[in-house]
């Protein structure tokens, strides 16, 4: 099968409601899977530094000033997978800097801070759903 029947088998897939498709022709296994909210462009392998590592809980807390997700969409903390994240927890951003992208149907939207402040707690987790008005960024109390 050549790049381009396989390129056509994705797009028209792309056009299509489904959770989850496999073609097995031949040598070649295509498998699809989409989780229920769109499709992800990062699948990320477990390892085993980040397994050993425990779970830290993440409180919001409503009295500290917050960013609220402006749409419902897919959660990125860089501009491209293997990139550096826009801010990290201790950073101190300005009115106007971009603090991560939201994906929603195909669209990229960047997350900009309406206020400056240091960074206290980054609720978004790279490649998840978030809702509208969920808060992604806790600012430090001032």
């Amino acid at each position: 099968m050549s790049n381009e029947e396989i390129f056509g088998i994705i797009n028209y897939l792309n056009s299509l409601s489904f959770s989850e498709f496999e073609l097995e022709t031949g040598d070649l296994k295509i498998r699809i899977k989409r989780d229920s909210s769109s499709v992800k462009y990062i699948e990320k392998q477990p390892d085993e530094a980040a397994e050993a590592t425990p779970q830290i809980k993440i409180e919001e807390d409503n009295n500290k000033p917050s960013i609220l997700a402006p749409i419902t969409g897919v959660y990125y903390q860089s501009s491209a997978p293997g990139e550096k994240p826009f801010v990290k927890v201790g950073d101190t951003v300005k009115e106007g800097d971009v603090l991560c992208i939201l994906e929603a149907m195909k669209n990229m939207i960047e997350v900009t801070s309406d206020k400056s402040g240091q960074i206290e707690q980054i609720l978004g987790t790279d490649g998840d759903s978030v809702e509208e008005g969920q808060a992604l960024f806790i600012f430090k109390g001032e």
